[in-house]
């Protein structure tokens, strides 16, 4: 706990800010629609910042593959999904160091750095659910459900992948990714994505943690 500074804590005793801890807020937001099997989706201004990217799924699986960068900045990054599919998403950063405006709450921590601003749209966490297991790719699904909010965006971590072989002829070996995909407006299902395939045979193998989802607010 800091001795200084400001410190604001929820109803259930967690704080959401202080005067040391950077909270994520909105860097960028907009939406696409798959015009094949994965999009990459360029931000309107490159960070340094790492960026974490959440999503509003359709109702086919998606999964976001990777951050793409250059020159040592975060420019966007790859998801993958199904042609003709709408995806809403939003980046957000730890709050950079200039603020937004000129009105609101502004928290400083001891470098002067800033750690919340209140002109910009914070990363609001609704529900976590951890402990999700897919099994053995492709098989294996979960759903999970948030009443009493619609419509939300989501964050899904950390990755998992497998693949399943074909003995042929001919050989090939498909690719999986754990995706997310909407099942009504208070619900959505965690499961497998095919993402690839190559020629020839690999060892079969799942690499399938448990995973976390976050309901954003």
């Amino acid at each position: 706990m800091p001795i200084y500074g400001l410190t604001v804590k929820n109803s259930a005793g967690s704080t959401i800010i202080d005067g040391v801890y950077k909270n994520y807020s909105l860097y960028e937001s907009g939406s696409f629609t798959f015009s094949g099997f994965y999009q990459v989706v360029t931000l309107g201004t490159a960070t340094p910042l790492p960026i974490i990217v959440a999503i509003k799924p359709p109702a086919n699986y998606v999964f976001v593959k990777h951050c793409t960068t250059s020159g040592g900045n975060y420019t966007g990054f790859q998801i993958n999904g199904s042609e003709g599919e709408t995806v809403y998403w939003k980046a957000y950063v730890a709050h950079p160091t200039t603020k937004a405006g000129n009105y609101g709450l502004l928290v400083y921590n001891a470098a002067g750095e800033l750690c919340f601003d209140g002109a910009r749209e914070s990363f609001k966490i609704y529900q976590v659910n951890t402990g999700i297991s897919l099994g053995v790719a492709p098989s294996g699904n979960q759903t999970i459900t948030h009443n009493g909010i619609e419509n939300p965006y989501y964050f899904l971590s950390p990755q998992c992948i497998g693949n399943v072989n074909d003995p042929g002829p001919p050989r090939w070996t498909v690719f999986f990714r754990n995706s997310i995909k909407q099942v009504s407006s208070t619900s959505v299902n965690i499961g497998w994505l095919s993402y690839d395939i190559i020629t020839g045979i690999q060892s079969g193998y799942t690499f399938n943690p448990n995973q976390t989802l976050i309901v954003l607010k």
